[in-house]
């Protein structure tokens, strides 16, 4: 398997505002969070990572995969351990494929047409558009459960 699993402060610089978000003086939430990273971006890796994971010593209650594919392999691992989402595990992706749709996945949307427009006017010297920051947003479906 092409993974990693570390404890808080041994991450890749990705990480770095989650974890300067836990050390923030005014500890913005007191959660231990142990980041695991993939290396490849396909549902049977995430399904593989996520099943190893939530078979283990210290399984985690939530799991924010970096994209669909991956949320949608550990959700199959969910289902594998005998888990119910959201319940006993809450899980998001991101990019708001049309499989997440399906499955009732979480997800952070993105339109990677819009980003895929800025790179291509940068490359060539073009201006973009009024901000570089692209509109992301929380597509809320059956896999978190609602704020209490």
């Amino acid at each position: 398997m092409s993974h990693q699993v570390s404890r808080t402060g041994n991450e890749p610089l990705r990480s770095r505002g989650l974890h300067e978000a836990q050390n923030h003086p005014k500890r913005l939430f007191s959660a231990e969070i142990t980041t695991a990273t993939s290396a490849v971006n396909r549902g049977g890796e995430g399904e593989a990572f996520a099943l190893e994971l939530l078979l283990g010593t210290e399984p985690p209650d939530a799991i924010a995969a970096m994209s669909d594919e991956l949320a949608l392999g550990a959700l199959r691992a969910a289902a594998r351990a005998g888990l119910r989402v959201p319940d006993d595990l809450t899980l998001t992706g991101w990019d708001d494929a049309d499989a997440a749709a399906d499955a009732g996945l979480t997800t952070l949307a993105q339109s990677l047409r819009d980003q895929g427009t800025d790179c291509a006017r940068v490359a060539l010297g073009l201006p973009t558009a009024d901000s570089t920051r692209h509109r992301w947003h929380v597509v809320a479906r059956a896999t978190t459960r609602q704020p209490r």
